[in-house]
This record gives C-alpha cells, sequence and structure tokens, in this order.
C-alpha cells in the first residue's frame, strides 16, 4: 500500500509539473507579440533552454540569438544563462571542450556580478561535464563550490545533492551517495525538473540494490518506471508548444519591434565585445599550447614507463631462463650421479659373481675324486 501511495504521489507531482509548464510555456508565447528588445532576451534564453530536450541546433541557435542580443544590450545576466545554455548544448552533444568553455565564461560573469545562483548552476553544470570525463575529484570540487554558493542565498539544489551521490555511487562510497540521495529526497518538490527526479530515482534504486535492500530499491524503480514513460510525454507535447513559440518568435521579427540583426546603434558595443573575445583568444592559445605540452609529457611518462616495463621483463625472463637452466643442470648432475651409483653397483656385483666362479672351479679341481655335472637333457657339462 506504501509503495503505491508513492507511486500516486509521484504521478500527481509529474502531472501538476507538466501543467505548470505548459502554462508558462502558452503565457510565453501570447506575450511574445508585445516584448520589446529587452524582454525578448530571456524570451530567446526560455526558448534555449526549452529545446535543449527536443532539439540541439535549435536550442544552440536560440542561446546564439540571445547572447548576441545580451551583448548588444548590455545584459550581464541574460549573457550569463546564454553561455550556460550552450554549454548545456555542448555537454549534451558530448563536446566537452566547448562545454567547459561555456560554462566557464558563464561562471566568470556570474563571479564579477555577484550572480551567486547563476554561479552556483554553472558550477553545477561544470561538475556535470567533469563527471562524464570521469574526473571525479574535479566534479566534487564543482559540487561543493556550488553547494556553498545556493547556500549563501539560502536555497537547496535537490540536483546537486544528486549530482554528488551519483559521484559516490561510482566511487563505490555507498553510504554517503545515500546521504546525498536522501538530502534530494527531502526537498524534492512539483517544480524539480523531471531529469532530476528520473536521476534520483534511479540512483536510489542502484543504491538501495548495492546495499541489498530490496524493498526500498523495488519501490524506486516502480518510481523511476512511472517517471520516464511521463517524461517521453512532456517532451512530446513540450515540443508542439515550443514550436508555436518559436512561429510567434519569427512573426515578431518581421513585423512589431526590430529585428536583432537590424539594432545598429548598438554596433559599437557588439564590436568593443568581439575585441574583447579575440583578446580572449590569445589566453585560449596559451591553454592549446598548455594543453599540447601536458598532453606530450604524459605521452613521454607513457613511453618511459613503457621502456621501464620492457626492461624489467626483460630482466626477469633471463632470470627465470637461469634459474630454469641452473635447475635443468642440478636435475642432470644428480641423474649423473645415480648412473655412477648404478654402475658402480653393478661392476661390484659382476666382481662377486666372478670371484665366486673362480672359488667353485678351484673348488672342484682341488677334489681328487672325479666329479662330472650334466645338464637337464643328460649331456656332460664339465668335471674336475
Amino acid at each position: 500500500m506504501k509503495k503505491i501511495c508513492a507511486v500516486l504521489l509521484f504521478l500527481l507531482i509529474i502531472t501538476s509539473t507538466f501543467l505548470s509548464a505548459q502554462k508558462d510555456i502558452e503565457s510565453l508565447e501570447e506575450s511574445l507579440n508585445s516584448l520589446n528588445p529587452q524582454k525578448k532576451l530571456p524570451a530567446l534564453n526560455e526558448l534555449s533552454r526549452l529545446y535543449i530536450d527536443i532539439s540541439y541546433p535549435k536550442s544552440h541557435a536560440y542561446a546564439t540569438q540571445a547572447l548576441e542580443l545580451a551583448l548588444s544590450l548590455k545584459d550581464i545576466k541574460e549573457e550569463a544563462y546564454a553561455h550556460n545554455n550552450l554549454g548545456i548544448v555542448y555537454q549534451k552533444q558530448k563536446n566537452h571542450n566547448k562545454a567547459n568553455f561555456e560554462f566557464d565564461q558563464a561562471i566568470k560573469l556570474a563571479h564579477k556580478n555577484n550572480l551567486l545562483e547563476i554561479e552556483a548552476i554553472s558550477w553545477h553544470n561544470l561538475g556535470k561535464v567533469y563527471a562524464k570525463r570521469k574526473w571525479y575529484t574535479e566534479a566534487k570540487a564543482c559540487y561543493s563550490e556550488a553547494e556553498n554558493l545556493i547556500s549563501r542565498i539560502n536555497k537547496e539544489d535537490p540536483g546537486i545533492y544528486t549530482s554528488f551521490g551519483e559521484v559516490y555511487t561510482i566511487l563505490k562510497n555507498y553510504n554517503e551517495a545515500l546521504k546525498y540521495f536522501n538530502r534530494a529526497n527531502k526537498i524534492i518538490n512539483e517544480e524539480t525538473d523531471i531529469e532530476i527526479r528520473l536521476s534520483l530515482a534511479k540512483g536510489l534504486t542502484d543504491t538501495y540494490t548495492i546495499l541489498g535492500l530490496t524493498d526500498k530499491a523495488n519501490k524506486y524503480l516502480g518510481i523511476y518506471n512511472s517517471l520516464n514513460a511521463n517524461s517521453t510525454n512532456i517532451q512530446t507535447s513540450a515540443k508542439t508548444t515550443v514550436e508555436n513559440t518559436e512561429s510567434n518568435l519569427k512573426d515578431l521579427n518581421q513585423k512589431g519591434d526590430p529585428p536583432i540583426a537590424n539594432l545598429q546603434h548598438q554596433k559599437p558595443d557588439v564590436n568593443s565585445r568581439k575585441a574583447d573575445i579575440k583578446v580572449q583568444g590569445g589566453s585560449i592559445k596559451e591553454s592549446l599550447y598548455f594543453k599540447i605540452i601536458v598532453i606530450l609529457s604524459i605521452i613521454l611518462a607513457i613511453v618511459l614507463y613503457l621502456l621501464f616495463f620492457i626492461k624489467d621483463r626483460y630482466h626477469k625472463t633471463i632470470d627465470h631462463q637461469s634459474q630454469k637452466n641452473s635447475d635443468d643442470n642440478q636435475k642432470l648432475r644428480d641423474s649423473n650421479f645415480l648412473l655412477k651409483e648404478e654402475i658402480k653397483k653393478r661392476y661390484h656385483i659382476e666382481k662377486t659373481i666372478i670371484q665366486e666362479k673362480a672359488f667353485l672351479t678351484s673348488l672342484l679341481d682341488s677334489i681328487p675324486d672325479l666329479i662330472t655335472y650334466k645338464d637337464i637333457e643328460g649331456r656332460y657339462l664339465g668335471c674336475n
């Protein structure tokens, strides 16, 4: 009964979240026709966010437009959000280097302007990239930074705790993983992202299974399956609504406010920002040279290790062969000794036989009476 209640509760949360998301998207769609560039900017970032799990190219395109408009309007907050959205797109496409760069840009902008929540989100996303690359120490450091930033604004993020739990599960520290999963489970609500709920349900299922708590594992497995089924329906419906929103945004660019490409009076700010990006390119090159040096150093270390390994194997082989030869020689010496001993025994036996034969012959010859001896058939063999 408890399992059924838990599943129904999660289904209720999912349904309410879906209806809330639908309402938000519809509200955004209705208001697009009256948006000016300042308000259109967050709408572009929101469209990029909504398209992340539907279409990577469209999400990337909207984030790029948002970044250009943010640079024109000098809106640091939305610029950081645009970099973060681009980083998520690259992360989903497994382009880890570009994702790292975008999250790094978002973190720098947010830190410089004291945007704690955006900085925490970017640190969390950067930690996910490190976790995908199996750099678990760096991932935990990023999650800790995100957790500290979130705590400074008196908030808690179940996504950060879930990510911590996933890393500790991979590192086989199941008690620590369970601690973070339970912390996430306590603060999860109807506004929590469906991906976080799926990850949390899967993490709890895996951890309880490993710890041998089958009842709890089955409970969260049922929740995970329900969430997974509903997640597909939500994405399909969201795709239709977002496409309608995209269509309205295109209509807006064609008639009402000036389109992004025609903001002529703000070009100097864009150019100055491009100049800043070129300057940043130098640091990128330096970073690239540093990476090349690190890679070459790693290759050199691997080559030296292989040479040492080959040398060590060679010496071990030689020592093993020498020991084997020594053992074979010892066996041969032992065999020779035994053979010599056998020859000596046979020599002594033959000598004894000859002496006994000579004694018997001399004994027969010394007897004065005639003595003869025959074979079985009666033929004489000899006499004295």
